[in-house]
This record gives structure tokens, sequence and C-alpha cells, in this order.
């Protein structure tokens, strides 16, 4: 259950670690975007104070981006570990507990013999 669980947790969170930064980098970069398909009719003093301030928005976005991206997985990886966990070690302790509910609901007509070298063998 250690395994599954850390194998889940890593591979949800290099999932959401690159969807996130994908998002986030999209939504950071769109300005830019939209000025290289600004039409030419804009005022160019304003198309010039865009263009100076991309790169320190570009800056902070990329910033902010991989912090989110990082919290985010952080998070998501440590809540998909902790319920594959429970659930891992919830079903692994009833599959091995099971022979145990087996045998004490077990009809008494089974010769003791076979119940007794059972009971050993468990």
């Amino acid at each position: 259950s250690m395994f599954v669980s850390m194998f889940a947790s890593t591979l949800v969170s290099m999932l959401v670690y690159v969807f996130a930064s994908m998002f986030v980098f999209m939504f950071a970069s769109m300005p830019a975007f939209i000025l290289a398909f600004m039409p030419a009719s804009i005022p160019a003093s304003m198309s010039a104070s865009m263009l100076a301030s991309i790169p320190a928005s570009m800056l902070v976005s990329m910033l902010v981006s991989m912090f989110a991206s990082m919290f985010v997985s952080m998070f998501a990886s440590t809540l998909v570990s902790m319920l594959v966990y429970v659930f891992a070690s919830m079903f692994v302790f009833m599959f091995a507990s099971m022979p145990a509910f087996i045998l004490a609901f077990m009809p008494a007509s089974i010769p003791a013999s076979m119940s007794a070298s059972m009971l050993a063998s468990i």
C-alpha cells in the first residue's frame, strides 16, 4: 500500500504540476499574444507602454505560476497520497482478515480436523 500510494501521489503531482503550469503560463502570456496580433490602428504610444510592461509582468507571472503550481501539486499529491494510503490499507486489512471472518462464520458441519488444520495454518 505504501508503494501504491507513493507511485500514485508522484504520478498525480507530476500531472497536476504539468497542467497547472501550462494553464498558468497560458494565462500569464496572454497579454503578449494579444499584443502580437493587435491591429496596427491602435496608437503606438499605448503599444510601446504595454510592450515595456510585458517583461516585468511576465517575470511576475512566471514567479506566481511557479509558486502556485508548486503549492497546488504539493497539496494535491499530499491529499491523493493520504486517500490512496487510507483506501489501500483498508483493502489490504480487509483481505488479510478475510480468512478469520470466513473461519468465524464457518458452518459446524465442516470436519473439525480440517477446521483445526486451517486454524493452525492461519
